[in-house]
């Protein structure tokens, strides 16, 4: 079943008049803004087609300046838990073994596993940062014909997925489509619509102490390259203690766009 918008739905948006225009919910000299001005020609040209018309990338119009506000409450949240390790280590180091040491080294695990949780409820309040931007537009991106669950994704540019970054350039839920090879993700700053037979390439890259899937694939005539890393904290704490080589999203969307070979980006 192929997905059909109304014409008032918020996906479909007018067209820029030209390319001095400005992009709303986007900058200047952003990533996505070649694959942005094809997807909103293709709109005009395909008028309620959905993903029919072809694999988009569309700004929703929210400003930028949400996600540096939620950047700095995420750099406080990384501060305090590091000084929550990093005071357990020096409190079990320093009165460890002086008297009433049982007391101090619970104080030290507290505050140790205290600073972990920390580290640990980002994506919790990811979760919820994204649900609240996205509003209305959760329910309508389940209401598109989809397979399990969304996934709550960070979504970099994977040309610069390496560097340290606060905060990734957007955030949103994925949904897979097997039947009609489509993944659908409603960002807070852009919503993404790729179709299998559009997916130039989809490969495992790896960036500091994480890893991601990386989708490359043709909006007209444009090309977009975006680093998915699927926020779970199941998979952060195997990263973080065992380790885990395999990205969780790289599998599921190779079989359900259509990509079944592998390739692992060092």
């Amino acid at each position: 079943m192929m997905a059909v918008w109304p014409l008032s739905h918020p996906w479909l948006v007018t067209p820029m008049s030209n390319s001095n225009s400005q992009m709303p919910g986007s900058y200047a000299g952003d990533f996505r803004e070649p694959a942005v001005y094809e997807s909103q020609r293709i709109v005009a040209e395909h008028r309620n087609a959905g993903p029919a018309g072809g694999s988009l990338c569309l700004p929703t119009g929210v400003d930028p300046a949400y996600l540096r506000r939620y950047g700095r409450w995420v750099l406080m949240r990384f501060l305090v838990g590091m000084a929550g390790i990093a005071g357990g280590a020096f409190m079990g180091m320093a009165f460890g073994r002086r008297d009433h040491a049982g007391i101090w080294v619970a104080l030290a695990a507290g505050a140790s596993i205290g600073g972990i949780a920390v580290l640990l409820s980002n994506n919790f309040f990811m979760g919820r940062f994204t649900r609240r931007h996205l509003g209305q537009r959760f329910d309508e991106l389940l209401a598109l014909p989809h397979d399990g669950r969304p996934k709550l994704v960070s979504i970099e540019n994977a040309h610069s997925f390496s560097k340290l970054k606060i905060v990734p350039e957007d955030m949103g839920y994925l949904v897979l489509d097997a039947s009609t090879r489509t993944l659908t993700i409603e960002g807070v700053m852009h919503r993404y619509v790729i179709r299998g037979e559009d997916v130039l390439e989809i490969e495992q890259q790896r960036g500091g102490n994480t890893t991601a899937t990386t989708v490359t694939y043709a909006v007209g005539r444009a090309e977009l390259s975006i680093a998915l890393t699927q926020a779970s904290i199941g998979h952060e704490v195997k990263k973080q203690t065992i380790g885990a080589k395999r990205d969780p999203l790289l599998e599921s969307l190779q079989a359900a766009l259509g990509h079944e070979e592998l390739e692992v980006l060092d």
